[in-house]
C-alpha cells in the first residue's frame, strides 16, 4: 500500500523530505491507532531507517508520539492544527 511516489518525482516544485514526512502522517489514517515501525514501512513504501530519521523530527514537533513500547501515534500538534482549522471555518465554508 505504498503512497503516490510517482507524482511526487515528476513535479519539480514538491519536496521530497516533505513528501516522505506527510506520507508517514497519512499513513495514521489508513490504520487509526498505533504503528510498528514495520507497519509503517509497509503503508509508506519507505525504508525503515528513512522513517526512523523523519520520526525523530516530527516526534521534536509534536506531530508523533512515540509509545513506551516503540509504537508510534499521532501527537499533540496535529490536534492544535486540527482545532485551529475548525475554529477558522464557518458553517458556509463548510457547506
Amino acid at each position: 500500500m505504498a503512497t503516490k511516489k510517482t507524482q511526487s518525482k515528476a513535479d519539480p516544485l514538491r519536496v521530497a523530505v516533505l513528501e516522505r514526512a506527510l506520507s508517514i502522517l497519512a499513513a495514521f489514517e489508513q490504520r487509526p491507532g498505533p504503528l510498528s515501525l514495520a507497519l509503517l514501512a509497509e503503508l509508506t513504501g519507505l525504508h525503515k531507517s528513512t522513517i526512523l530519521r523523519l520520526l525523530v523530527s516530527l516526534e521534536d514537533h509534536g506531530y508523533v508520539r512515540r509509545l513506551s513500547d516503540g509504537q508510534y501515534t499521532v501527537g499533540p500538534t496535529l490536534f492544535r492544527l486540527g482545532t485551529i482549522f475548525e475554529k477558522s471555518q464557518t458553517a458556509r465554508d463548510l457547506i
